[in-house]
């Protein structure tokens, strides 16, 4: 496969198939791991409903009390949510990426003030050498590793489906 052919790979639809022998769990049983994955010591969650009808939404925790001072530390300015939506008949769970950067300054010249919206599926490339911060977890204490690239929420979700027998899609675009 040549570089161009690699590179415009990376914007098709993320197809992921269920795990091969794996009878499809109840939407019910899915559903209920799904918010299992949540934890007091992971910096994202995953809650009910959410913008275009989602049946779940995985995002930062941005506001939390804890994880909230993490978030301001590393200076993020870019909020990300997954959109999650359930497709019985087809056996899989499509998704889409709401992606949003505020960013704003005051200085000499006034204030600015930038906010940018995109929908669609986030990617992230990273390159070089080491990535992510290494910091103190809030709640546990203990010293942790984090590159807040929206991978480290999307991959616990896409193996959860997948082992319980459903696939997953990621919409590039269209309705979720």
């Amino acid at each position: 496969m040549s570089f161009f052919s690699k590179l415009f790979d990376l914007f098709k639809p993320k197809i992921i198939a269920a795990n091969p022998g794996v009878a499809r769990s109840s939407r019910a049983d899915l559903h209920a791991a799904i918010l299992a994955l949540n934890s007091e010591d992971k910096p994202w969650v995953v809650t009910q409903g959410g913008p275009e009808k989602a049946d779940l939404v995985a995002e930062w925790k941005m506001t939390d009390r804890e994880w909230g001072n993490v978030f301001r530390d590393v200076k993020m300015k870019q909020t990300v949510q997954i959109l999650i939506k359930f497709d019985d008949a087809a056996g899989e769970v499509r998704s889409v990426d709401l992606t949003r950067t505020v960013k704003s300054e005051f200085g000499q010249g006034g204030f600015s003030y930038d906010n940018k919206t995109s929908r669609g599926q986030s990617m992230v490339m990273h390159f070089g050498a080491g990535g992510g911060t290494e910091m103190t977890n809030p709640v546990t204490g203990g010293v942790v590793r984090y590159s807040f690239v929206i991978d480290e929420v999307k991959k616990p979700l896409q193996d959860v489906i997948t082992a319980h027998g459903w696939g997953w899609r990621g919409l590039v675009s269209g309705v979720l």
